[in-house]
């Protein structure tokens, strides 16, 4: 892990992997995640490049 991003509710961490780990409130998409509901725990975000999608 190199580094934490915080705001006032929620928060993302990249792993070193690769991976990009998210949570907190998103009751209107802000962390990423498909469903509208809050994430009290990490949770791992899919990313895809535009090209992939």
């Amino acid at each position: 892990m190199r580094f934490i991003a915080a705001g006032e509710s929620r928060a993302s961490l990249p792993k070193l992997d690769g991976s990009l780990w998210v949570t907190g409130s998103n009751g209107s998409g802000q962390v990423g995640l498909d469903a509208r509901q809050d994430t009290p725990i990490f949770e791992s975000l899919n990313l895809t490049s535009p090209q992939d999608a």
